[in-house]
């Protein structure tokens, strides 16, 4: 199955939104700005939202293979826009986050962008490195399940995840501390920005390639593989 076409992705505006029914939930801004997870977020009045994430394996195409693999697909709508530091449409702000978490368990997670541009972010505390993977349409990644990550982006993007149902969220992990690098977007010259968090102490940052994994087609036709690959 394409599971692009399936989704029926539609815009309105700015931001993407799936056209089908299945459960999900949304993330807004006022509740990252109160746990903490923002770099600079003093001045951030207006709720909006953030991001959402819809259940796929809630779905009657979906629910046989996810039901005997234990392995869920969801899909996360990240909303464009900057948190901008000073007034104006044209500054510098950070790019819109995902919360970030880091799982309770040792099970894998795959990301794959189906639209958009994001920056996959993973934070290895036992090396003291962050590592920044510039993603767009097509491309995947493999994270494994030692690295908190979050995702940023700065227009709308589509991401579809395959995450065991046992993996475990722990979202205070995060909570109060955010990332030690947090990613800006300068919207004059349309350059990317890392701006060091200074609750964490010294941390390299380093850029990374996507992968390629095949994970769309690896869950559909060899559903043994891509367990294994997620650690299950």
């Amino acid at each position: 199955m394409d599971i692009e076409k399936f989704l029926n992705i539609k815009k309105k505006g700015r931001n993407f939104y799936l056209d089908i029914k299945t459960h999900g939930w949304n993330r807004e801004l006022l509740k990252m700005k109160d746990d903490n997870v923002l770099l600079h977020s003093n001045k951030i009045k207006k709720n909006r939202e953030i991001y959402k994430v819809y259940h796929l394996s809630e779905l009657d195409e979906f629910k046989n293979i996810s039901r005997k693999s234990s392995i869920n697909c969801d899909v996360t709508i990240m909303n464009a826009g900057i948190l901008n530091e000073k007034n104006g449409i044209n500054g510098t702000g950070e790019m819109f986050p995902t919360y970030g978490h880091i799982h309770t368990t040792q099970r894998n997670e795959i990301y794959k962008v189906i639209w958009g541009r994001t920056f996959l972010v993973l934070v290895d505390e036992d090396a003291k490195k962050e590592t920044v993977i510039d993603m767009k349409k097509g491309d995947e990644y493999l994270i494994n399940f030692k690295y908190s990550h979050r995702v940023y982006a700065f227009n709308s993007a589509v991401i579809l995840g395959f995450v065991p149902n046992d993996a475990g969220h722990d979202y205070d992990a995060i909570k109060n501390k955010g990332f030690p690098y947090h990613l800006f977007y300068d919207q004059r010259s349309k350059e990317i920005i890392f701006k060091k968090n200074k609750k964490f102490g010294n941390f390299d940052i380093a850029l990374e390639r996507p992968q390629n994994i095949d994970s769309e087609n690896l869950f559909w036709t060899n559903t043994k593989k891509m367990m294994e690959i997620l650690g299950l």
